[in-house]
C-alpha cells in the first residue's frame, strides 16, 4: 500500500520482487495522499482496497490462501486498518512503522514543524483547530478487534524508528 504522501504511481521498491517470483502484484490508489477528507482511513478506504483485491480475484490468477497486504508509513498505517475491517481473508498483514493514532502523530509532527500535522488537519478537521474525535474515529489504535481475525498481524519498525525519520 502507498506510504502516506503517495498514491498508486508511487515507486514501489517491492514490485520488481514480485515481478521477478511472477506473483499477482496490486498497488491500488485508495483516495490518494492523506491529505483530504476522503482519504487517511476515511469510510472509504478500507472498501477501495476491498475492491482491488476482489478485482485481482476476479482477472488473475490468485492463490486466495496466499494474500498478503504489505504497508509502510501510511501504508502500514492503512494495513492496520485493513487487517482490523477488511472483508477479504488474508494470510498476512505486514505492517511496517504504521501510524496508529492519528491524534498523537498530530502532535508530534506538529511539534516538530512536520507537514504532517498540515495534512492530517486537511483531512480530520476544518480550520487550524484539530478535531480530536474525528482523528481518533480515523486511528486504528482505537477500532474494536475482530471477533475473529481474517489474518496474521505483523508490525515492523527499525532501531532508530521513533528517534529519527517522520513517524516517531
Amino acid at each position: 500500500l502507498h506510504t502516506w504522501s503517495g498514491d498508486y504511481t508511487q515507486k514501489d521498491p517491492l514490485a520488481p520482487f514480485f515481478s521477478q517470483e511472477d506473483w499477482n502484484y496490486i498497488h491500488p490508489d485508495f483516495r490518494g495522499p492523506n491529505k483530504t477528507p476522503d482519504a487517511c482511513m476515511s469510510e472509504k478506504v478500507i472498501p477501495d482496497i476491498d475492491d482491488a483485491i476482489a478485482y485481482a480475484i476476479k482477472n488473475g490468477k490468485v492463490d486466495q490462501n496466499n494474500i498478503f497486504v504489505i504497508g509502510a508509513s501510511g501504508g502500514g498505517y492503512a494495513t492496520l486498518g485493513c487487517f482490523l475491517r477488511l472483508k477479504h481473508r488474508v494470510n498476512t498483514f505486514l505492517a511496517w512503522v504504521p501510524i496508529s493514532d492519528l491524534e498523537a502523530w498530530y502532535w508530534q509532527s506538529n511539534h516538530r514543524n512536520s507537514n504532517y500535522a498540515d495534512d492530517i488537519l486537511k483531512s480530520t478537521s476544518q480550520g487550524d483547530t484539530l478535531n480530536a474525535p474525528e482523528a481518533r474515529r480515523r486511528s486504528p489504535l482505537f477500532w474494536d478487534l475482530p471477533a475473529k481475525p481474517n489474518g496474521k498481524l505483523e508490525i515492523y519498525a527499525g532501531i532508530r524508528d521513533g528517534y529519527e525519520g517522520s513517524v516517531p
